[in-house]
């Protein structure tokens, strides 16, 4: 929030992206241990009964969340894309902060049922997590099912579908005016600009596109793994540790490709670890740098900056007594330096 480049509509709901996918890899770091033990028992959970509630509960809402958001997300480029004209007015930081608060509190109310044991949650030792068991009540997850992830699903490729429908005609339309606009390069700027079409949209709908391709990949043999599995079949125990975490894996993915994809976003988490880093790090991080651009200097031909009267006469990169790595103002005379030594 501290970004200026986040605070708008679209920025809120990477956000709301990252905060679930964050907290789907801090209740994944609880399985690290009883994974590492190798045992398959209830036993091998050494939080207590307290935090497994708790990481079912989270885990839960936060899986949920994660899928919305990216829905929200579909729905936020489809807008942009198809109503262009429409964009401003009606994805604002107000309507879009009222629909990120009404999915988190829905889902969150949703999952207190866990709470009072509606559905009961309990520690798996073939997934190595607690998690809620759904599948005891069959109504209930059929419910979910139909009135949650189906939809969600539904929706992010139809909006998908039409948005990049929407691309191709607009580009067609640009296509056709290139000829008559051509001695003007500001009119096929604003040509493009009024079509809904720049880089940065047409950017931030690739990297929705492919976030939702990446969630749809990772949530579709969980789903039906978890229809079969309401349904009554015997699934085998390497099936469903596979599907689960894999759908798990997809909140890393996200975190991957809006850091590949996202310039700002990548410049602002660059500037947070650097705040972070010990300055030991940093100053590591430099020396390394520094013998890198002097090595490199080394191995390449000479300088254009040599003098033909003076062959030994090159530009140099020096040490000053900061440690930093700067570029030395003058020039070095490797012959008078030969001779001094000699």
């Amino acid at each position: 929030m501290s970004t200026p480049s986040f605070r708008n509509g679209h920025g809120y709901l990477l956000i709301s992206l990252s905060v679930a996918d964050f907290l789907v890899g801090c209740v994944s770091v609880l399985s690290i241990y009883p994974s590492a033990t190798l045992e398959g028992t209830a036993d091998a959970w050494p939080y207590g009964d307290t935090v497994c509630l708790i990481a079912a509960y989270v885990g839960q809402v936060a899986l949920m969340n994660s899928g919305l958001a990216l829905m929200l997300l579909s729905i936020e480029r489809y807008i942009a894309v198809a109503h262009p004209l429409k964009f401003g007015h009606l994805v604002t930081k107000k309507t879009v902060s009222i629909a990120i608060a009404m999915c988190w509190l829905l889902v969150a109310s949703v999952f207190t049922t866990i709470f009072a044991g509606l559905p009961p949650h309990f520690y798996s030792p073939q997934l190595y997590i607690c998690q809620s068991v759904f599948t005891e009540n069959s109504t209930f997850s059929l419910v979910l099912l139909v009135t949650a992830v189906l939809p969600c699903i539904i929706i992010m490729l139809v909006t998908s579908a039409i948005a990049k429908r929407k691309l191709k005609e607009s580009a067609r339309r640009r296509a056709a005016m290139v000829p008559a606009i051509a001695q003007s390069s500001t009119a096929s700027q604003e040509s493009a600009l009024a079509n809904g079409t720049s880089q940065t949209s047409l950017k931030l709908d690739r990297m929705v596109r492919l976030m939702m391709i990446a969630v749809i990949i990772h949530m579709c043999p969980f789903v039906v793994v978890f229809i079969l599995t309401v349904g009554g079949k015997k699934i085998p125990q390497v099936i469903s540790f596979a599907t689960y975490w894999w759908l798990i894996c997809n909140s890393f993915v996200n975190t991957v490709i809006y850091y590949k994809k996202n310039a700002k976003f990548r410049a602002r988490m660059h500037e947070l670890i650097a705040r972070a880093a010990p300055q030991y790090c940093i100053d590591f991080e430099a020396d390394l740098s520094c013998a890198w651009r002097s090595s490199k200097r080394k191995s390449e031909p000479l300088s254009p900056y040599e003098n033909p009267g003076r062959p030994n006469l090159e530009l140099t990169g020096v040490r000053t007594d900061s440690g930093n790595c700067v570029e030395n103002d003058g020039f070095r005379d490797t012959n008078s330096t030969q001779t001094r030594t000699e």
